[in-house]
């Protein structure tokens, strides 16, 4: 209550303030995030990432700098010092283990050089005709940022590059790797961005705690030396991961059981890649997978994911 008090004080003061001075005039405020018609002079990139932003309300970067102005600053010489407004790539609001570090590490695109720049275009075209609309404009991130490569360094330096990373109000992918004359490409990295995001919000939803649980219970029993699912590295090559609600082992590393991304994204790419009655057929003799398969499913269509839109 006292910081209410307080607020309300402030406010109080404020609007005194404002009816002693008159009307003031409102300061001029840039939206970053606005992207304007290149018109007929722009390329086909700068077309689609207009597209993008009038079709979806989504604004696509090919750097961190967001634009520049002139706030009336100068330098130590008298010069004009411009303001930048730019987005941290750095940020990272997930954590690899608990006391392990882990630190984002990025490389520009070089998107000046045509080529380079081009090469930016079958991202484009799928964030657009595929990627936004399965996702839906309520979950996806209002910035995307393109880059040449985007990762995290954990621990003492091993690098684990991904597509995507997921920050505070936006998120980054690289197309460096993405080579797009392979027809894996495209579910490859629908299914990692639809990770990241889903991971990111929507992890403990509705019945998602059912959904992590079903395989803990299951492994109970042949558990040993205090392993805990989904938080050690679970070796037991001898068993059929599916008995237990998983739909194989680590893709990584043979006989491990996966960690709760890499199960996340088996299941969703079951989902995109085969429909509701050939999965179940295909695993009727598994009764957990079946029950986990159902409840993903329904937290999708409960949280806007549109699995039709990638038909």
């Amino acid at each position: 209550m006292k910081k209410y008090i307080i607020a309300l004080a402030a406010l109080a003061a404020v609007a005194a303030g404002c009816k002693s001075e008159g009307t003031l005039t409102p300061t001029a405020v840039t939206n970053w995030l606005e992207i304007t018609d290149p018109g007929a002079n722009g390329d086909a990139v700068d077309k689609k990432i207009y597209e993008i932003y009038k079709n979806h309300g989504i604004s696509v970067f090919l750097t961190d700098t967001l634009g520049s102005e002139d706030r009336g600053w100068k330098d130590e010489n008298g010069n004009t010092k411009l303001y930048y407004e730019i987005i941290d790539l750095n940020y990272n609001l997930t954590a690899a283990a608990p006391g392990i570090d882990e630190a984002v590490t990025w490389t520009g695109l070089e998107w000046w050089k045509p080529e380079e720049k081009a090469g930016v275009l079958p991202l484009l075209e799928l964030l657009d005709e595929k990627v936004i609309p399965f996702i839906g404009t309520e979950n996806m991130p209002r910035i995307a940022v393109i880059t040449e490569e985007i990762g995290v360094a954990i621990g003492t330096g091993a690098e684990y590059y991904a597509t995507t990373l997921q920050g505070a109000g936006f998120i980054a992918f690289s197309c460096g790797d993405l080579d797009w004359d392979d027809p894996a490409t495209p579910a490859s990295f629908i299914s990692t961005l639809v990770s990241d995001i889903f991971m990111g919000q929507y992890s403990d939803y509705g019945d998602m705690l059912t959904y992590w649980q079903i395989p803990v219970d299951l492994l109970q029993p042949i558990l040993i030396n205090n392993e805990i699912v989904w938080s050690t590295w679970l070796y037991h090559p001898e068993i059929d991961p599916k008995d237990y609600g998983l739909l194989d082992f680590n893709p990584f590393y043979a006989g491990y059981l996966p960690w709760q991304d890499e199960d996340f994204s088996m299941y969703l790419s079951a989902i995109l890649s085969m429909t509701q009655e050939q999965f179940e057929a295909e695993n009727a003799a598994y009764p957990a997978v079946i029950e986990r398969y159902r409840i993903l499913r329904k937290v999708f269509e409960d949280t806007g994911f549109d699995i039709d839109a990638l038909k």
